[in-house]
């Protein structure tokens, strides 16, 4: 699996532009694959617009959904603020015992994230790998 994404071909055209083409499809002003030449949209894309088979979240859903994701990482900030910075492993397990925990099914192995869905996490909530360092007992507190 790549661990960054590259997007192959950039769109040429606008929402706008498929918002148009939709209505003149729906008057009967333009077949499907008339309103698409005209507005250089991709024929199935533009099929889908018109039939409502367009899906919003294109891919795979995501293993952990985003509400408890968020509160995973507001934890992680949490312990990091009181002096607790985990390390990648370190998170890695707290995810796992949080899955096994919360009977949730997900794809991963034995429930254990890989390093790919690590480096998504980090960058999805913004956190960031730093090595501990120590603080004085007072300040902890």
């Amino acid at each position: 699996m790549p661990r960054k994404y590259i997007k192959k071909k950039v769109q040429k055209y606008s929402q706008e532009d498929v918002e148009k083409a939709v209505e003149e499809v729906n008057q009967g002003i333009f077949s499907i694959y008339g309103a698409a030449k005209k507005y250089s949209i991709p024929t199935t894309a533009l099929f889908d617009k018109v039939k409502l088979n367009h899906i919003q979240n294109i891919g795979r859903p995501q293993a952990i959904p985003f509400q408890q994701e968020e509160g995973l990482a507001n934890g992680l900030r949490i312990m990091e603020k009181w002096g607790f910075g985990l390390s990648r492993n370190e998170t890695l397990d707290v995810v796992t015992d949080y899955v096994a925990k919360n009977n949730l099914k997900t794809p991963f192995h034995n429930n254990r994230p890989g390093p790919d869905w690590f480096l998504n996490f980090k960058k999805r909530h913004r956190l960031s790998i730093n090595k501990p360092q120590p603080l004085e007992h007072t300040r902890k507190k």
